[in-house]
């Protein structure tokens, strides 16, 4: 049974496996002749192609993910300035994602221990991680913003000034924070336990256990 299965060695290949212009026409007809509006706009797109800079090998399960939504309330308040003179208040919806995942990418043979008869296997895995919020920008926007008049004034001579990025960070922020407070961890070393679990019986083990550092987590 034991050289059926190829050992740890085996396995740990089947565990890295798992880790994946617009041109403008002018026509002479009888004499030089102006087609159409000679004022017309066009859209002309000059992005270059994408340029490939690097190549990552993934070696993590990506095991559970939570979709949050959040309304950030960020306030630039000017003291003793009524909030219509200066000042700004800007609502905005953040919509992202967390995943949980496994990484598989540091397994070695002592990870993995099949017992002599070939009929058990023990594998032990490091507990799952919260990777960072992820903000969707497709579905995420500025609800609502109110800039005192000095505000306006001044923005008109700025280069951008409704810069998104603080929304942006803040909601990452929380969204990383409300992530933690969930049970996605154990979420994500549940359906870790039960896929190997199913994986390895089919390659015909008898007893299964995936082991995570810390106390087991809950079924």
């Amino acid at each position: 049974m034991a050289n059926t299965h190829g050992g740890s060695g085996f396995l740990l290949r089947i565990f890295s496996a798992l880790g994946v212009v617009a041109v403008l026409a002018v026509a002479a007809i009888g004499g030089f002749h102006m087609l159409g509006n000679p004022f017309t706009t066009k859209h002309v797109d000059r992005t270059a192609p994408p340029v490939l800079t690097k190549l990552t090998d993934l070696a993590s399960f990506h095991a559970a993910s939570g979709q949050f939504e959040v309304l950030v309330d960020l306030e630039d308040h000017v003291k003793w300035v009524p909030s219509f003179i200066a000042g700004e208040r800007t609502f905005f919806v953040g919509v992202g994602s967390v995943d949980a995942t496994i990484d598989f990418s540091k397994l070695t043979d002592q990870n993995i221990s099949v017992s002599k008869d070939g009929k058990n296997v023990t594998v032990t895995l490091p507990a799952a991680k919260l990777e960072p919020a992820v903000i969707d920008p497709s579905q995420s926007h500025v609800a609502s913003r109110n800039r005192g008049l000095v505000n306006r004034v001044t923005g008109a001579f700025e280069d951008n000034p409704t810069d998104e990025t603080k929304l942006y960070e803040t909601a990452q922020s929380k969204i990383s924070a409300a992530a933690a407070a969930t049970d996605l961890v154990s979420r994500a070393q549940n359906n870790t336990r039960a896929t190997l679990t199913s994986m390895l019986e089919s390659l015909g083990f008898e007893k299964v256990l995936i082991v995570f550092p810390g106390p087991p987590s809950a079924s």
